[in-house]
């Protein structure tokens, strides 16, 4: 991760942008496919099978990431840590944290499912389209994850998260009261924009 960080390579930077994209893409694909045809089939076993063997690479490569801060110095922090875990659960501001993500995690799960459904039903879009509006919201949500860095060169970080919550919050209402299916593509890029910008900003 540290070395993803430094890396001032452009060429590098966008390869990573654009296989983190088409990964995204990837597995959104193959959970519509999978809540659509929720039959116990040979391709349910094979992507199973799948996910356990890339859950087992990812776990052995994380073992060699190093933990690291790159906005604030959080060396005395981590080394009271290590003696006693649960010290950072000492300020309330950590449990306000965990609420945060909490929440968010709440409202990623939902629209994920709402989403989809919601353009069947309301708009009557077939499965494969209304899952493609899915993977625009969730589009914006990885682009802004790999530009947040450069926002924070310009504005504070809480700054940024309070602006984002709000901004996407007027969003959402705007795109459920627009009749357009093409300025509702383009708004769900935007509120994945912003609500993906709460991720790195947490």
């Amino acid at each position: 991760m540290k070395k993803i960080d430094n890396c001032e390579n452009s060429t590098v930077l966008v390869a990573l942008l654009l296989a983190g994209i088409l990964l995204v893409m990837g597995g959104y694909r193959i959970f519509s496919y999978l809540c659509e045809n929720g039959g116990m089939n040979v391709t349910t076993f094979l992507l199973g099978a799948a996910a356990l063997v890339l859950g087992a690479v990812f776990w052995a490569v994380s073992r060699r990431a190093t933990p690291h801060t790159p906005y604030a110095d959080m060396t005395a922090l981590r080394d009271r840590s290590v003696a006693n875990p649960a010290e950072i659960f000492r300020d309330k501001r950590a449990w306000l944290y965990l609420l945060c993500c909490f929440l968010y995690l709440c409202f990623q799960n939902g629209i994920a499912v709402w989403l989809p459904n919601y353009y069947k039903t309301v708009h009557h879009m077939a499965g494969g389209a209304a899952n493609a509006m899915l993977t625009l919201f969730f589009l914006g949500a990885l682009v802004v994850r790999m530009l947040s860095p450069l926002v924070y060169k310009r504005m504070l970080v809480r700054t940024f998260y309070l602006l984002t919550c709000f901004l996407s919050a007027g969003v959402f209402a705007v795109l459920l009261l627009t009749p357009s299916l093409a300025v509702q593509r383009v708004l769900l890029v935007l509120l994945g924009l912003l609500q993906g910008a709460e991720v790195p900003a947490l």
